[in-house]
């Protein structure tokens, strides 16, 4: 006759067993409907913008880094910042893109007293001549570069 610290070992251990096949099902379920949804992932050759803009951050976080500017914040402008003219909602985006690149620096809009400024021309591509108060510190020659503030005098 069996006890019943027998059965109750048995029984636990049956129903480890089921709770183990339906956690296994629920995986490779989930695994499937991933692998079968066309939008969860991107087709071969797809780069995400993400990557990209952090690619082309690695040269200016390289230069910051040689300077000994480790931590801080960098003043952002692109071409439209230089002319006057309003930010689009793409511009915010590739600064978005930049500011998470930039951790653990901080990417911040119209901060004069920053000691370090990120020139996004991107956008077209074309740099515009140095403007004034800025010496240029870095030019990776990506449509990115960064500009030191000449102290004042």
């Amino acid at each position: 006759m069996a006890g019943y610290s027998t059965v109750r070992t048995a029984t636990i251990g049956g129903l480890r067993s089921i709770a183990i096949a339906f956690l296994i099902w629920v995986i490779f379920y989930n695994l499937w409907e991933i692998a079968s949804d066309p939008r969860a992932i991107p087709p071969p050759g797809t780069i995400d913008d993400v990557v990209v803009r952090n690619n082309q951050f690695e040269p200016i976080v390289a230069a910051l880094f040689e300077e000994g500017y480790r931590s801080g914040r960098i003043d952002y402008m692109s071409a439209r910042t230089l002319r006057g003219e309003s930010q689009p909602i793409e511009d915010d985006h590739r600064w978005a893109k930049y500011r998470f690149a930039a951790i653990p620096l901080t990417l911040v809009r119209n901060a004069p007293d920053a000691p370090y400024v990120l020139g996004d021309f991107t956008e077209d591509g074309k740099i515009p001549p140095v403007p004034e108060g800025l010496i240029v510190v870095a030019n990776p020659e990506n449509g990115l570069v960064l500009y030191k503030r000449q102290p004042k005098p």
